[in-house]
């Protein structure tokens, strides 16, 4: 489906398919990780990068700032 939006892979080929082709650029997204899977967190680390790689601003909170590290240091590209 093309809406003619911009839009940027969520680094996930299969949700990207539900999404229509991904996600719309000016998008925010709300991803909370859980304590029985890493699955949060990948989503996260994979969006970021993902538009991080294609010079758009992505923006992270998180609650304690050593995780806010660690996430960083995880991406891909570093």
């Amino acid at each position: 489906v093309n809406t003619g939006l911009g839009i940027v892979s969520s680094g996930l080929r299969h949700l990207d398919d539900l999404l229509g082709g991904g996600i719309p650029l000016g998008t925010t997204i709300l991803t909370m990780n859980d304590s029985y899977s890493g699955f949060g967190q990948a989503l996260s680390g994979y969006s970021c990068a993902e538009s991080i790689s294609h010079a758009q601003h992505t923006a992270l909170l998180s609650f304690r700032v050593e995780d806010s590290f660690t996430f960083r240091s995880s991406l891909p590209f570093n």
